[in-house]
């Protein structure tokens, strides 16, 4: 099930051909086709993709650094308790 399927739309040779134009300046259009998806945060997050650029931009870096720290935060406690779990094991070897 494709959750969102990013499609890219650019304008053709023709257009080029015709009008004489470089091929540097063409735009390439990405755009989220949000009509297959089922969860309302998911379709949230497309029609920002979407519509609100700036917006979409903000929540994507609260997201990543709210993922990062939760996840540099569950390392430093796993290496809290391997820590703690060798000093137990030390003591009771001495």
């Amino acid at each position: 099930m494709n959750l969102v399927k990013i499609t890219l739309v650019t304008m053709t040779n023709v257009f080029v051909s015709e009008y004489n134009v470089s091929s540097e300046f063409i735009r390439l259009i990405m755009a989220v086709d949000d009509r297959m998806m089922d969860s309302i945060w998911i379709r949230y997050f497309a029609d920002l993709y979407n519509t609100k650029h700036l917006l979409f931009s903000m929540w994507m870096v609260v997201l990543v650094c709210t993922y990062s720290g939760l996840l540099i935060g569950i390392l430093e406690l796993l290496d809290f308790c391997c820590r703690w779990i060798s000093r137990i094991i030390r003591r009771k070897e001495s």
